[in-house]
């Protein structure tokens, strides 16, 4: 039966038998009008749909993080090499959720948490929970602890149903290598799988997923600072932590994406899932620094460029550049190559004798 018909089943109470009623299908023919609302009803299913004061409370309500300025609220992947320490840093953020404490030196919010935490290791359980035990006394805890397989749809849509009745409001996926149903560096597993994790984040529930560095080397050791496999990760997810070894035993924690400009953080690790936050440099500032660098560089010059025409008419490119030196310091080199090719030569020209401004 195709979608012109609709089938209604009915029991028939005159048919009772001991086993059970016989059904009675009933056909329905679709007016065209009817078939259209029912495959525009199809289509509008294939996708989330918010308006546009729906998706304002929603931002409102939620916001862009769990941690300020750290993890996001919706996808965070936290990468570094093997044995680095990354399970250990989300210890340290479970642990800081249920307790109200701080994670890395920032304030979790104050309300009651649930986290969900699922493992791949062998043993990731137990591991957990003597890393998480290192922190907080006690097992009475709003943590639950799920051994992953390897995920398929089927799987995803099992372990949602799970979380959900659980009431999570955190979930942890470590690790994202051996929950793929497939190669890491196919663009199309990847999508499965982060198909699965929004899941979570388009419920409100935060996802953090731990991964693994690149261990691929370029010229002279030089290793690249990305996640192991598709560059469809790190384009899947929000928001991304990176952890690398620093001098001394410390690590270098760099966080970047799409919510903000990111910090840099050198931490020591300390007994435990515990972390002391040794420095810290807010991306932002140095963003701000590097935008007043250039508006003053594009002020001087401006200036430069007007004392060009000004003060250097009748003078060759070589005189012009010693002038320019003489005035505004510098080299007389710096200025020749400045007007010819330079950003000098943006905003001054000298199609004969004589400069002249650039006009665009």
């Amino acid at each position: 039966m195709g979608l012109g018909s609709v089938c209604r089943t009915v029991r028939d109470e005159s048919r009772m038998r001991i086993e059970g009623y016989e059904a009675v299908t009933e056909i329905y023919d679709l007016t065209p009008e009817e078939e259209a609302q029912l495959e525009l009803w199809d289509a509008q299913q294939r996708f989330t749909t918010y308006t546009l004061a729906e998706a304002a409370n929603e931002a409102s309500e939620q916001g862009d993080w769990l941690v300020p300025g750290l993890i996001a609220s919706t996808s965070t992947l936290v990468y570094g090499e093997a044995k680095i320490g990354k399970s250990w840093l989300v210890a340290h953020l479970v642990s800081a959720l249920v307790s109200g404490g701080e994670f890395l030196g920032v304030e979790v919010p104050r309300r009651p948490f649930s986290v969900g935490v699922c493992f791949t290791d062998d043993a990731g359980h137990r591991e957990y929970s003597n890393r998480i035990g290192s922190v907080l006394p006690g097992t009475d805890h709003p943590v639950m602890l799920y051994g992953l397989p390897m995920m398929k749809r089927a799987d995803w849509d099992a372990l949602h149903r799970v979380v959900t009745d659980a009431g999570h409001n955190v979930l942890v996926i470590d690790n994202l290598t051996q929950i793929l149903d497939g190669s890491m560096i196919d663009d199309d597993v990847i999508r499965r799988c982060f198909d699965g994790i929004r899941r979570f984040t388009r419920s409100g529930i935060p996802v953090v997923i731990v991964g693994h560095a690149t261990d691929a080397q370029g010229k002279n050791g030089w290793k690249p600072d990305r996640p192991m496999g598709s560059a469809s990760i790190s384009q899947s997810v929000r928001w991304l932590m990176q952890i690398r070894s620093a001098k001394g035993g410390n690590l270098k924690v760099k966080t970047y994406g799409n919510i903000d400009h990111g910090r840099t953080l050198e931490i020591r690790p300390e007994e435990g899932a515990r972390f002391t936050v040794l420095s810290g440099i807010e991306m932002s500032e140095i963003v701000a620094k590097n935008r007043e660098r250039s508006a003053d560089v594009l002020d001087r010059t401006a200036d430069q460029a007007r004392f060009v025409v000004d003060q250097c008419q009748g003078m060759s490119q070589r005189s012009t550049a010693e002038a320019l030196a003489e005035k505004f310091g510098g080299s007389a080199g710096t200025y020749r190559n400045s007007l010819g090719k330079g950003r000098l030569s943006k905003l001054v020209t000298k199609p004969g004798d004589r400069w002249e401004a650039v006009t665009r």
